[in-house]
């Protein structure tokens, strides 16, 4: 599993000139819980299936969820997502994605997060 990947596929302009800046870098978190002060439009990603090792590849199936104040830019975002990395090729894998329905916040704490899940294929 490399996060790495992954990143380097959502950190291109057409997505980054959507989000957010957290300390320097387009508001990209991998894997790490983003930190509770930032309240920004944001990207967060993690694995969320077990690595498939039975196949004659390996295939990786990632969460990326698209996070904003209002519906309309969670939407935007997962949108570019999805134009961006779908049916994609890369220099050792490819990406298949699907987006989901746009999640409401829980509270006034939380977000609108419209979810893309991203299936990286590499040999």
């Amino acid at each position: 599993m490399n996060s790495t990947d992954i990143y380097n596929a959502l950190n291109v302009s057409n997505i980054t000139d959507l989000i957010d800046i957290f300390e320097d870098h387009p508001a990209i978190f991998s894997v790490a819980i983003v930190p509770q002060e930032f309240r920004g439009k944001h990207i967060n990603y993690y694995t969320a299936e077990p690595i498939s090792g039975g196949l004659e590849y390996t295939r990786e199936v990632w969460t990326i969820n698209c996070r904003a104040d209002t519906q309309h830019e969670a939407l935007s975002i997962a949108a570019s997502v999805f134009s961006e990395i779908n049916r994609k090729s890369y220099s050792n894998y490819f990406l298949v994605c699907d987006v989901y329905p746009v999640i409401p916040p829980q509270d006034t704490t939380d977000q609108f997060n419209c979810v893309v899940e991203a299936t990286l294929k590499k040999r």
